[in-house]
């Protein structure tokens, strides 16, 4: 794993400010149409042309090949246990 700064932007679904990003590969560095998920509220974003935040259409996430959409839906359940358990 690796956490990139980035330049300080708000998730869209939240409005929380972000301004870093981990990646579970340390040798991929965010990249526009890179997916992204929120710490805070757990909504799934991707990075604009311009690496601006942006609400991942369910349209598109649902064209996802199936690993990836099973590897998504896991983070977002790590990410909401580790913040149940944190209460």
């Amino acid at each position: 794993m690796s956490t990139f700064k980035m330049g300080k932007d708000h998730c869209p679904v939240c409005k929380k400010l972000v301004d870093a990003c981990t990646s579970l590969d340390p040798a991929k560095v965010p990249a526009p149409g890179a997916i992204t998920i929120c710490l805070y509220c757990v909504a799934l974003l991707y990075f604009a042309d311009d690496m601006a935040l942006v609400k991942l259409p369910n349209k598109v996430f649902m064209e996802f090949d199936y690993e990836t959409r099973k590897n998504t839906l896991e983070a977002q359940r790590m990410i909401i246990n580790s913040k149940l358990q944190l209460n």
